[in-house]
């Protein structure tokens, strides 16, 4: 077989050769010698073709009129003639069992538990598994948000009405010991400029419960670990053994987040001295005995419940005790021990004092033949008298309107009855009576005492008792169906159980800048805790739930704090390990859902010129605005090389008191929490410099404070929280700038003023698959040009280069959006405190407020805020 060429007739009638693929090809093709190297591929098509539906099942190739349902999952259900074909489908099945019996009470509570080992559940997990999205955080599976859309519903409870939360995953770390040898090693992990500390006057009473923040040993303030909540006992401990006891015994509750429990608990071995050791057999009224964890391995050791203890046991060390044998002080981990729930709101108070009915500990017959606990317990006559004292405290919470009534952050010691005993048929709406409101504000700070605060829950041994002699649900379902008139409270007498609660005000927002002509709510955020002993997190959930109390989830919380306008732990704290993990799953996640995204239907950021859309590069924040200072440093002045050597010196000094490497310093930052500094900031950002009278006589103490500042703190970052001055919407990542005077200027003519827009940028990409495009077009090829267009993390960058703006940037907002209370855009974030000195300033020239420029990081729309910083 040969080919030839065509050819095509010219104008002159001459004839020119066309040149076709089949020019190229072979001249001759031999067909025997194809087949034969194609003879396999040619058997295994002619194969394929023969077998008609070769991408069907079994059953589906037998006629219509054979086919059963049962064919599908039963081999033996096919005809005899085709089972041969199908054999390779029988196999060694394990067969499921069935539902009556998996629905079993035993073999429910072994499926849970085995489930329940990876990430532990909390006590009222099944009641919203079926109504929240949960999610697995710090080793727990935490309820996110209810499954029906409630954003708006859950803010109506909070400024309503009231928000129930669990937050049983708080961790809880007990110390035990003399209160001089706790306060000792306890001051090197805090700071007297923070705020309270664990020497807090109002809180060594045990009255009220303490905020603070713990850093590493001596570190501060740098090396920041989390925020803990702390509350004293009021009493000594009970304790059988007077070798143990000393006469300043103290006990000490140390509440914090699990994503920082591992690490608090290492820095307060070393800051106590303390060894770690098991908890053995021996188990005396709640004082723990502990052994080398060396010799652990060769001892048996007593585990109550291990079903029930054995995931905290494996991730919060609640087997483990810690002691120091020459201070006699000891630590252990109470965490699934203690229950924690959180409501918000104005009718707390209401909810709350309808839930709890205080127990009756007068035993009910002469005979003294039962051994409950609080017959023991309250067989003390200065422990009774204070049964008394908040029993009247308790009456005289029902005449409260708000929990912000009550002193802050009070602890109230209660002995309740079981509340499944009380609670309502049906659900209804408990709100405070007005006739019944107390106009006396005053009476709850005198009520206040250490007996209102004593409780029984601080003893371990009366935990257990509580725990293990709680009836069942079926139990008293059985003894309420016996009553005559259905409905009615059941009364048990001495049988029934008494449980002791611990009740914590919370105090919402007190001052809240003005913006729009209008105030935020008073006391946003108001609310009670709650602290329960385990075991009864469902019996009083049920009881709060149906007393109208909504439920909220994880999302809820970071719902309120933004409302609130403040920072939460880890979201909002990026000096800490936690803060810092969770900057980077959150990269990581959207950064992997805009990759997902076709190009087209995506922002590109590098036109809007914004280097992380997905996280907040507060080092190369910090090392930006150190550069600019020795900029300033070596331009200003006579002796340039003098103000350099001194601002390096200034650095370096701050770096090795600190601990830190001088080669790391310019990427080394720390949260500005001196309360002290705070304050002055706070009150430099609310004056108006629009009125010469109201700062002109105090601006020589502002600049002595500028200059201090940029020589104490030139590495810190500042809280602060922005409210748009006109439209706007901040959201996440959001850019904080400072405005050019000309902005400003613009501004003050022009309250309309929209904010200026930064110019869009060239992407490097786009030119060069527009250059490959060019190239593919000259050289007469037709294919579609592809480049990778994927977002890459900010770790992943070859180069990292921080200002790309016509703005100069100061800091960025962790959380924003449209708040509900304002009823407009606003957000919380950080900014470098050299940057914040420097909007001063020149918000000081212009005689204008503090302003600054908000971008969002798919924009290049600048809005107008104002800035103010958080305490």
């Amino acid at each position: 077989m040969s080919i030839q060429g065509s050819r095509k007739r010219k104008a002159d009638g001459s004839w020119e050769k066309v040149s076709t693929v089949l020019l190229e090809a072979p001249r001759e093709l031999h067909v025997e010698q194809y087949a034969e190297s194609h003879a396999a591929e040619i058997q295994v098509l002619s194969k394929k073709v023969a077998d008609v539906g070769a991408n069907k099942n079994i059953a589906q190739k037998i006629p219509i009129h054979m086919r059963r349902r049962a064919m599908s999952h039963n081999v033996k259900r096919l005809p005899h003639s085709i089972q041969q074909k199908a054999t390779h489908l029988v196999g060694d099945k394990i067969r499921k069992t069935s539902r009556f019996h998996r629905r079993r009470p035993k073999n429910l509570r072994d499926e849970y538990n085995r489930r329940k080992r990876k990430h532990v559940w909390l006590e009222t997990h099944i009641w919203h598994a079926k109504r929240f999205h949960m999610i697995e955080k710090w080793g727990f599976k935490i309820p996110w948000k209810p499954t029906m859309k409630s954003e708006r519903a859950c803010y109506r409870a909070t400024s309503k009405h009231c928000l129930l939360q669990d937050k049983s995953f708080m961790c809880c770390v007990e110390l035990q010991g003399e209160e001089k040898n706790l306060l000792e090693g306890l001051k090197h992990i805090t700071h007297i400029d923070t705020g309270q500390t664990f020497a807090a006057v109002s809180c060594l009473k045990g009255t009220r419960e303490g905020q603070t923040i713990v850093y590493k040993y001596d570190k501060y303030p740098w090396n920041a670990i989390g925020p803990v909540s702390f509350m004293w006992n009021p009493v000594q401990p009970i304790s059988s053994d007077q070798n143990l006891k000393s006469t300043n015994q103290r006990q000490l509750w140390i509440w914090c987040h699990p994503g920082c429990f591992e690490d608090i608990w290492n820095e307060l071995l070393v800051c106590l001295e303390l060894k770690e050791g098991r908890i053995s057999i021996q188990n005396v009224e709640g004082i723990f005995k502990a052994v080398n964890v060396e010799d652990a391995k060769n001892t048996e050791f007593n585990k109550i419940n291990e079903s029930d203890e054995e995931p905290y046991q494996e991730k919060f060390k609640s087997n483990t005790i810690a002691i120091n044998d020459s201070q006699n002080l000891s630590m252990k981990s109470l965490t699934g021990s203690l229950l924690r729930f959180s409501l918000t709101g104005p009718q707390s108070v209401a909810v709350i004092v309808d839930t709890i009915v205080q127990a009756n500990i007068v035993p009910a017959s002469g005979n003294d033949d039962t051994k409950a606990w609080w017959k023991s317990y309250y067989g003390d006559e200065k422990l009774s008298l204070g049964y008394v004292a908040q029993r009247e405290f308790l009456e005289s919470l029902a005449q409260c309107q708000t929990p912000s009534e009550l002193p802050r952050y009070s602890v109230i010691a209660m002995t309740t009855r079981d509340p499944r005993l009380s609670r309502p048929t049906t659900r209804t709406k408990i709100v405070a009576n007005d006739s019944t409101l107390c106009q006396d504000k005053t009476s709850f700070n005198e009520k206040l005492t250490e007996e209102v605060s004593i409780s029984p829950l601080w003893h371990e041994g009366i935990r257990d008792n509580v725990y293990k002699t709680m009836s069942t649900d079926y139990q008293v379902y059985e003894m309420k169906s016996e009553l005559l008139v259905p409905g009615l409270p059941l009364e048990l007498g001495d049988k029934e159980s008494r449980i002791p609660v611990i009740i914590i005000q919370r105090p919402g927002v007190t001052s809240l800048v003005k913006s729009l002509g209008s105030d935020q709510t008073a006391g946003q955020g108001e609310g009670l805790d709650i602290i329960l002993p385990k075991g009864w997190g469902m019996a009083f959930w049920l009881a709060l739930v149906y007393r109208g109390a909504r439920v909220g989830g994880l999302r809820e919380e970071e719902c309120n704090a933004f409302e609130e306008r403040r920072v939460i732990f880890p979201n909002n704290l990026p000096d800490t390990k936690s803060g810092e993990r969770h900057e980077l799953d959150l990269e990581q996640e959207k950064v992997n859902k805009y990759n997902k995204i076709p190009p087209a239907k995506r922002p590109n950021f590098t036109k809007v010129g914004v280097n992380s859309p997905y996280r907040c590069p507060w080092n190369l924040l910090m090392k930006y605005w150190s550069n600019q200072t020795l900029s300033e440093s070596i331009m200003d002045g006579n002796n340039c090389i003098n103000g350099k050597d001194s601002q390096m010196a200034m650095v370096t000094d701050l770096a090795d008191e600190n601990g830190v490497k001088n080669s790391d310093i310019n990427s080394q930052f720390y949260v500005l929490r001196n309360v002290k500094s705070l304050r002055h900031l706070q009150r430099l950002c609310s004056l108006d410099f629009s009125n010469k009278r109201s700062h002109i006589t105090k601006m020589p103490t502002n600049v002595d404070l500028l200059k201090t500042l940029e020589m104490n703190h030139s590495q810190s970052l500042v809280a602060v929280k922005v409210e748009m001055v006109q439209k706007g919407c901040p959201g996440e990542f959001s850019s904080i700038c400072i405005p050019k005077e000309e902005d400003m200027q613009r501004l003050m003519l022009d309250k309309n003023y929209g904010g200026p827009v930064e110019t869009p940028h060239k992407d490097p990409v786009l030119i060069e698959k527009q250059k490959l495009k060019r190239d593919m077009k000259e050289k007469g090829i037709r294919t579609k040009v592809k480049i990778d267009r994927s977002l890459k993390l900010l770790s992943e960058k070859d180069c990292e280069y921080f200002q790309i703006g016509s703005r100069d940037m100061i800091g960025y907002l962790c959380s924003g959006g449209f708040s509900l209370g304002v009823g407009n855009g606003g957000g919380v974030g950080f900014v470098a405190t050299i940057g914040l000195m420097k909007l001063l300033k020149l918000c000081e020239n212009v005689s204008q407020n503090c302003v600054v420029l908000v971008r969002g990081n798919s924009s290049l729309q600048f809005r107008f805020a104002k800035l103010s910083v958080i305490l």
